[in-house]
């Protein structure tokens, strides 16, 4: 995974817009660098991205509270996550804490 520092966006490396760009010539033959670009905002500065390991303590819509080990940067990403693996379920966060 790779995190662009302009936008802030995590995504695959495998996602980063891969663009040839003119370099001129080198003994007049033409030369030409790879550059690679952020998908979402241009920007450059791309670089490597390990997200943090936090525990989640949550509750759902049922009453049931339940407690997980996920990858998220925020509070914000790890609730995301969570809203999006339980769906109408979800309830909310109780209490988290990074390792």
């Amino acid at each position: 995974m790779v995190k662009c520092e302009d936008c802030g966006r995590v995504f695959e490396a495998a996602e980063l817009k891969e663009v040839q760009e003119y370099r001129g010539e080198y003994w007049g033959i033409p030369s030409f660098e790879t550059m690679y670009y952020c998908p979402f905002c241009d920007g450059e500065a791309i670089s490597d991205y390990k997200p943090k390991e936090m525990w989640v303590s949550f509750y759902l819509q049922d009453g049931t509270q339940n407690g997980q080990t996920i990858e998220a940067d925020s509070i914000e990403d790890a609730e995301r996550l969570l809203r999006d693996e339980y769906g109408k379920n979800w309830g909310g966060i109780a209490d988290w804490d990074f390792y």
